[in-house]
C-alpha cells in the first residue's frame, strides 16, 4: 500500500515554487497543486483514453493472497478514475482558452512555460475550480492595487 503523498512539503509560497513532486502519484494522491497538475497534462491522452500511468515502482506482489478483497473487484469500473481525471483537468484548461492550449503544448513539448500558459497553470491549480472566469482572474492577480490603510489627517 502507497503512503499516501499530498505535498505536505510545499505549504509556504516559496516552498510551492520550487516543489519538484513525484515521478507518479497515486489517484488518491491527487490534490491538483502545480506538480501534480504538469504531471496529468502529461498524462492526459492516455487518462482520456481509461488508462492510468502504471507505478513505476515495482511492488513486489504478485497477486492478492494475503485475503480480502480479490484484485480487480471493485464497485467502478477500471477506466472510470482516469476518465474522470481527464475530465476536470480538460474542464479546467478550456476555461483558459489559448494559454491552456499553449500551456499543454508546452508541457508535452517539455519547454520552458511561457508566462501566459503560466498564467493558466495558476487558474488551473488548487483542489477547487475556480469560481471567477480566466480573463477577470488574470485582470485581478496583476491589476489589484494594495489598499491604503492609514487615515489621512
Amino acid at each position: 500500500m502507497t503512503k499516501s503523498r499530498r505535498c505536505a512539503t510545499c505549504r509556504s509560497r516559496a516552498d510551492k515554487l520550487s516543489c519538484s513532486g513525484y515521478p507518479w502519484y497515486s489517484y488518491q494522491d491527487i490534490s491538483f497543486c502545480r506538480p501534480q497538475m504538469l504531471w496529468l497534462i502529461d498524462n492526459l491522452a492516455g487518462l482520456r483514453l481509461g488508462i492510468y500511468p502504471p507505478d513505476p515502482e515495482p511492488t513486489g506482489y504478485i497477486n492478492n493472497s494475503g485475503g480480502g478483497r480479490p484484485p480487480n473487484v471493485s464497485s467502478h469500473a477500471r477506466f472510470e478514475t482516469p476518465v474522470q481525471l481527464a475530465a476536470e483537468v480538460d474542464y479546467r484548461l478550456d476555461r483558459t482558452g489559448k494559454d491552456g492550449q499553449l500551456l499543454i503544448a508546452q508541457v508535452l513539448a517539455e519547454l520552458d512555460v511561457h508566462p501566459d500558459a503560466e498564467e493558466a497553470l495558476r487558474y488551473i491549480t488548487g483542489w477547487r475550480r475556480k469560481d471567477m472566469k480566466y480573463t477577470n482572474w488574470v485582470y485581478q492577480v496583476h491589476f489589484r492595487k494594495p489598499r491604503n490603510l492609514t487615515r489621512k489627517i
